[in-house]
C-alpha cells in the first residue's frame, strides 16, 4: 500500500540558494552537508512540483513538472551534478548520523539516475503520466491544509496544464510492456471520474465552482483523448516482454531494496521461510480443528484442513454497518495491550481516524493510510477502508461479501495492527520527530513495511488475545503471502519462473483465492522490487531484534529497543542496524 509518510516544519527548508560547496568558505563537513541538503531539496521540490505537494510543500501547487525532452535532460544533468558534489564531501569527517544521511542521498541520486537512464521510465512507463495527472489534483483536495478556494485555484491551474503533460507523454512513450500499458488503460479510465465528478463535488458551493467545471472538462477531455491513444496507438506496439532481466533487476534491487543482501540470498531465505510457515499453518489447522469446525474430524490432507479452516474464519465476519466500528474496537484493544505490556510509548495525542473509502476509490483499495506529509504541520492521519457499503458496479454486493470474507473478524485485527497500532501510523508519528530531514523525506519502503509486518508478529508473540489460534493463522497467512511476494518478484523478473505457474502456486500453496492470485500476477509483472520489500524489512527487523537481545542479555528492554528503531526515522535497513545496535570496537 501507499503509506508510511512523515512530517516536519516546512521552515526547515529555507527558500534560499546557498553557495556551492566548491566556492563556499572553509567550514566543517557537517555544515557543508546541511547546506547541500537544503539546496538539493529546494531544487527537487521546484523541479517536481507534484512531489512537493505530496511532501507538504505548497509553494508550487499550481505547477506541473516539465516532461519535455529538454526538461528531462536538464533534470538528469542537474541530478548528476548534485551526485558529484555530494560525493566530494568526505564521509570520514562526518558524524554517524550525517554519514548515513549522505549515503541515503547518494543512493537516492543514483536511483533517480537509474530510473531515467536505466529503466527509462519517462519513455517506457505510461503509468508515470497517468499517476502524475490524477495525483497532482487529488493531493490538493484530500487534506484541508489551506482554505478550499486556494486549493481549488491550484487544482484549476493544474487541470488546465494537463493537456500539455499528456501531449508530452504521447511524444515520449515508446516500447512499454503490454502489461504496463494495460494497467495504464485501466487506471486512466478510472481517473476520468476524478475530473468529471470528484473535483466538482469538492468545489460545489465555492466561489470558483464555475472555473473548476471549465477546467475539469479540459482535464477530463484530455484524459479521455490520452486513454483513446493508449488503446489505439500505444497498446498495439507495446512489447510482450515485461521482465527486467537479471542485470536491470539486480541493480534496481540494490538501489530500492534497502539491504546489503543480494537477490538470490533473499530468495533462498524466503523459500526456506515459506516452507516453515506453510508447515506451521498445516500443523495448527489439524491441532485446532475443532475450534473452527466443531463436531467433525479433520481431513487427512493438512492442506485441505488449512483451506477449510480459513473458509470457516472467512464466514465469521462483521456485517457492513459494523465493519468500521469493529476496526475501531480492535484498535482500542491493541492500544490497551500496548500500554499494559509497555511494548512502546504510543504517540499522544492519538490522531488516527478510520473512515469509509471515498466513492471514487471504492473497489481500488481495501484500505489506505493517509499520513500527514513530511513537510506539513498537520499531524492528523486517516485510514480509509471499504467494507461498510456495496462496491461499485452491478456485482457490488457480491464483491462486498468477498471483501468482508477476506477481512473477517480475525483479519481486520491484523489489518489495523499493520496499518495503525503498532504499525504504520505509530511509526510515522515517531519518524516525524526525527531530526534528520533526509530520513523524513526519503523514507525507506523496506523499513516501513518491515516494521508493520514485524509488529503483527510481535503483538502475537507478546500474548495479544492469548495467542488466539485464529489470529495466529491469520498472521501466518499474511507472512506466507509476504514470502511468496518476494519469491515471485525475484524469480519472475530474473527469468527463473514461468508466469503460468504463479496463479496455481498461490492458490494451491498459499491458500489464496483465484481472484487474489490473478491480481498478484498482474502486480508482479507491472512492478519490480517493491513486492520484495515487505519480506526484506521483516527479515532484517527480526534479525536486528535477535542481535539486540543477544547484545543486551538479561538487560534487554523491549520498549527501549522499539524506541531506538522508531527514533531512527525511516532509514534503509542496512543503516538501521548501525543506528540501533551498541557500538563495538
Amino acid at each position: 500500500m501507499k503509506k508510511s509518510i512523515w512530517f516536519a516544519l516546512v521552515a526547515m527548508i529555507p527558500v534560499v540558494l546557498v553557495p556551492s560547496c566548491r566556492t563556499a568558505p572553509a567550514r566543517d563537513s557537517g555544515a557543508q552537508l546541511k547546506a547541500f541538503v537544503e539546496r538539493y531539496l529546494v531544487w527537487r521540490l521546484e523541479a517536481l512540483p507534484e512531489w512537493a505537494t505530496a511532501m507538504g510543500d505548497h509553494r508550487f501547487d499550481g505547477k506541473l513538472r516539465d516532461m519535455s525532452a529538454a526538461g528531462i535532460k536538464a533534470r538528469a544533468e542537474k541530478n548528476l551534478s548534485f551526485a558529484a558534489e555530494l560525493g566530494a564531501i568526505d564521509p570520514a569527517k562526518l558524524d554517524r548520523s550525517d554519514r548515513i544521511d549522505r549515503e541515503i542521498l547518494l543512493n537516492q541520486l543514483a536511483l533517480d539516475d537509474f530510473t531515467d537512464n536505466g529503466l527509462e521510465s519517462w519513455r517506457r512507463d505510461p503509468l508515470l503520466y497517468t499517476n502524475t495527472a490524477s495525483d497532482c489534483v487529488y493531493d490538493l483536495i484530500k487534506r484541508d491544509y489551506a482554505p478550499l478556494e486556494n486549493r481549488l485555484r491550484s487544482a484549476i491551474a493544474r487541470m488546465r496544464a494537463l493537456p500539455s503533460l499528456l501531449e508530452q507523454a504521447r511524444l515520449n512513450l515508446d516500447g512499454p510492456s503490454r502489461i504496463k500499458s494495460e494497467i495504464a488503460i485501466g487506471q486512466t479510465a478510472g481517473a476520468v471520474d476524478l475530473f468529471r465528478t470528484v473535483i466538482n463535488m469538492a468545489a460545489e458551493g465555492s466561489a470558483v465552482s464555475g472555473e473548476v467545471r471549465q477546467a475539469s472538462e479540459i482535464a477530463a477531455s484530455a484524459m479521455e483523448a490520452y486513454l483513446n491513444w493508449l488503446k489505439s496507438d500505444l497498446l498495439p506496439r507495446a512489447k510482450e516482454e515485461w521482465r527486467l532481466g537479471p542485470a536491470l533487476y539486480d541493480r534496481a534491487f540494490q538501489l530500492a531494496g534497502g539491504t546489503t543482501r543480494e537477490p538470490l540470498e533473499v530468495l533462498g531465505r524466503a523459500e526456506a521461510d515459506f516452507e516453515t510457515t506453510r508447515e506451521r499453518i498445516r500443523k495448527i489447522a489439524i491441532e485446532k480443528w475443532t475450534a473452527f469446525v466443531p463436531d467433525s474430524r479433520p481431513p487427512a490432507d493438512p492442506d485441505e484442513a488449512a483451506r477449510r479452516v480459513y473458509e470457516a474464519m472467512a464466514a465469521d465476519h462483521p456485517v457492513p454497518e459494523d465493519f468500521i466500528p469493529a476496526l475501531e474496537r480492535a484498535a482500542d484493544d491493541l492500544k490497551r495491550f500496548i500500554r499494559k505490556k509497555h511494548i512502546l510509548d504510543l504517540p499522544e495525542p492519538d490522531m488516527l481516524t478510520i473512515k469509509p473509502t471515498p466513492d471514487f476509490q471504492a473497489g481500488l483499495f481495501h484500505g489506505n493510510l493517509d499520513q500527514s506529509p513530511p513537510l506539513a504541520e498537520d499531524g492528523a492521519s486517516v485510514f480509509t477502508t471499504s467494507g461498510s457499503r456495496p462496491l461499485p458496479g452491478p456485482d457490488g454486493r457480491e464483491r462486498l461479501e468477498g471483501f468482508l470474507r477476506e477481512f473477517n473478524g480475525k483479519a481486520l485485527i491484523d489489518l489495523i495492527a499493520h496499518e495503525g497500532y503498532p504499525g504504520h501510523y505509530v511509526q510515522g508519528r515517531f519518524a516525524a520527530l526525527c531530526p534528520s530531514l533526509v530520513r523524513k523525506v526519503f523514507a525507506d519502503g523496506a523499513y516501513a513495511e518491515g516494521w508493520a509486518c514485524y509488529g503483527e508478529r510481535m503483538m502475537l508473540e507478546e500474548g495479544f488475545m492469548d495467542r488466539d489460534p485464529g489470529l495466529e493463522l491469520q498472521v501466518l497467512k499474511m507472512e506466507l503471502k509476504m514470502m511468496a511476494n518476494a519469491i515471485l518478484d525475484i524469480k519472475l523478473h530474473r527469468g527463473m519462473m514461468n508466469e503460468e505457474d504463479v496463479v496455481p502456486m498461490l492458490i494451491d500453496r498459499c491458500f489464496q483465492s483465484e481472484g487474489e492470485a490473478k491480481a498478484k500476477l498482474v502486480r508482479a509483472k507491472g512492478t519490480a522490487v517493491q513486492l520484495s520489500t515487505y519480506y526484506i524489512g521483516f527479515l532484517e527487523m527480526l534479525e536486528l531484534r535477535k542481535d539486540a537481545e543477544a547484545a543486551a542479555g538479561k538487560a534487554f528492554d523491549l520498549a527501549g529497543f522499539h524506541h531506538k528503531v522508531l527514533n531512527a526515522g525511516a532509514p534503509p535497513m542496512r543503516y538501521l542496524r548501525e543506528l540501533v545496535l551498541p557500538k563495538t570496537n
